[in-house]
């Protein structure tokens, strides 16, 4: 599993913007290494294939990660 890569800072320089690119949503950590504890997701997903169960243990772990605000 992968950590969030720093790709930049937004437009007003007080955020900092992280990418995480995973193919399931078993390869999200458990933990994400962030100068934060909360966090923004922007989530481009396919999911249209993909089971009730994994999309709920994917809203689990990023809500769980410090995750606060989601765009999917």
């Amino acid at each position: 599993m992968g950590q969030p890569v720093r790709v930049g800072s937004y437009f007003f320089e007080d955020r900092e913007l992280f990418v995480l690119d995973a193919q399931r949503p078993d390869d999200l950590p458990e933990t994400l290494a962030l100068p934060s504890p909360h966090f923004a997701c922007l989530l481009a997903w396919d999911a249209i294939s993909t089971s009730d169960d994994s999309i709920v243990t994917l809203a689990r772990r990023l809500l769980n990660a410090g995750c606060v605000y989601i765009c999917c």
